[in-house]
């Protein structure tokens, strides 16, 4: 009894659990049945880019850009401004468009344009700006600075009107100061002058102020410090191996005048102050025009610069401008030479001799009746025998030989006689030979050679003319 009943619970017990497993089996099939089905993704209609999304354009006009356009769809163009052009206006795909400007930009600043890209289902940008065109205009700056060294105090002004781009002034002489030699857009500078003009001749300076792509120019000027009408320099100037001389011109106010001859070295230690107070320093070298005076200076080194410095003083005391002329020595060899010698007299002839060289192509010859050269020097000698040649040129014939020489005598004691060469390159000699004597006695023929030659190393010699 008691084992049928643990089989009838085993049985039952099976039955259970096979009614349960089948259970759970039918309700997973209803689960996976009654799932919904899923419903898909919508294809995207377009897809637009486009790069780069900002573009800059030069002021000229037909100044170009581009942008590339990527799309999965057709697209248009469209722009908001009407100096814009672009091409193509419409594409599919992808695609380059070139933008450009039609006009030059009119203003002062840049202008900005909109193109708007559409396709099917996206719009997108491109922001274009044009540059305004460079701008350079100078203004101010037009009146004369004074011949006085000036400061900023007093200084003029100088206006750059430019766009917003960098400028420079070029051009600056060193007798000015600027407050700004370089700056970016429209600004303001002041000139002035830093140094007195100290000449009779007004000096200018160009101020040019540039940007990348302009240039202007402005032109600066600083009054004569000097007047003019004292002017003092050498006129005709006549110069030997060993000497030099000249007259003058004289400006219209000067009423007395001082000159010098300086070695070159000599003056690169002074200023013209220095050398104008050292020339006034001797009341002998004080001469006035009136005076009609050749300077000359013997005892010169061949083939040597030397200065001569003038300066012209008006009635009251005020000075001109210092003139400095220089002047070089010729050579005093292998120079064209005609030789005066045997020089002789009786009662009615001088008598001498002229021997020429083989530099020689031909000679001029002067007969000096004039006693107070006598004892000047060689370089006034030849100052006032090329004078004598000008003003008389029919009385010099040229000579191209050595001969035997006369001339009457009119009972004069004083023989004077010089002569000057022309080379074969047809320049006058630096050398002159002159015979200067009186005679000893009223019997004898010979004549005593007395005059004084040229002495003094940088002394000056005043001849009348």
């Amino acid at each position: 009894m008691k084992k049928s009943i643990f089989l009838w619970n085993v049985v039952a017990f099976m039955m259970a659990l096979t009614l349960s497993l089948s259970t759970t089996s039918c309700g997973g099939d209803d689960d996976a049945k009654s799932e919904p089905t899923p419903t898909p993704s919508p294809t995207p209609t377009s897809t637009l880019s486009v790069s780069p999304s900002e573009l800059s354009l030069s002021s000229n006009a037909g100044a170009t850009g581009t942008f590339s356009v990527a799309c999965t769809s057709n697209w248009e163009i469209s722009c908001n401004e009407s100096w814009i052009q672009f091409t193509p206006a419409t594409g599919t795909g992808a695609g380059t468009v070139t933008v450009s400007a039609n006009t030059e930009n009119p203003n002062n600043s840049e202008r900005k344009a909109t193109i708007t890209i559409k396709s099917e289902g996206d719009t997108k940008y491109v922001s274009v700006s044009q540059a305004a065109p460079d701008i350079l205009t100078l203004s101010g700056l037009d009146a004369p600075f004074d011949a006085t060294a000036g400061n900023i105090q007093v200084a003029q002004e100088l206006t750059i009107t430019c766009n917003n781009v960098e400028w420079r002034i070029e051009g600056k002489p060193d007798w000015l100061d600027i407050s700004a030699l370089s700056g970016k857009g429209t600004s303001t500078v002041k000139v002035w002058t830093n140094s007195a003009n100290s000449s009779t001749s007004e000096r200018t300076a160009t101020l040019t102020v540039k940007t990348n792509t302009k240039s202007a120019s402005k032109t600066v000027t600083q009054r004569a410090g000097l007047d003019a009408n004292l002017q003092v320099s050498p006129n005709t100037v006549v110069v030997l191996a060993d000497g030099y001389a000249f007259d003058y011109n004289f400006g219209s106010k000067v009423k007395y005048y001082y000159v010098t001859t300086y070695y070159p070295s000599a003056l690169d230690r002074k200023t013209d102050d220095e050398i104008i107070a050292d020339m006034s320093s001797d009341a002998s070298n004080r001469d006035t025009p009136s005076d009609g005076y050749v300077t000359s200076w013997g005892n010169l080194n061949p083939l040597t610069e030397y200065v001569v410095c003038t300066v012209g003083y008006d009635q009251n005391g005020n000075h001109g401008a210092l003139k400095k002329t220089s002047i070089t020595t010729k050579s005093s060899t292998n120079q064209a030479v005609a030789y005066i010698s045997d020089v002789k007299y009786n009662d009615t002839y001088w008598q001498w001799k002229t021997t020429v060289n083989g530099f020689v192509s031909k000679y001029y010859q002067w007969f000096i009746t004039r006693n107070d050269l006598f004892n000047s020097t060689n370089a006034a000698v030849a100052w006032f025998f090329n004078d004598a040649m000008k003003e008389n040129p029919d009385e010099f014939k040229p000579i191209v030989q050595g001969d035997t020489w006369q001339r009457n005598r009119n009972g004069g004691t004083v023989f004077h006689v010089a002569t000057w060469a022309i080379d074969v390159n047809g320049n006058f000699s630096g050398v002159i030979d002159r015979f200067g004597g009186t005679i000893n006695s009223s019997t004898s023929n010979t004549i005593r050679k007395n005059y004084v030659e040229d002495n003094g190393s940088l002394k000056r010699f005043k001849t009348l003319k």
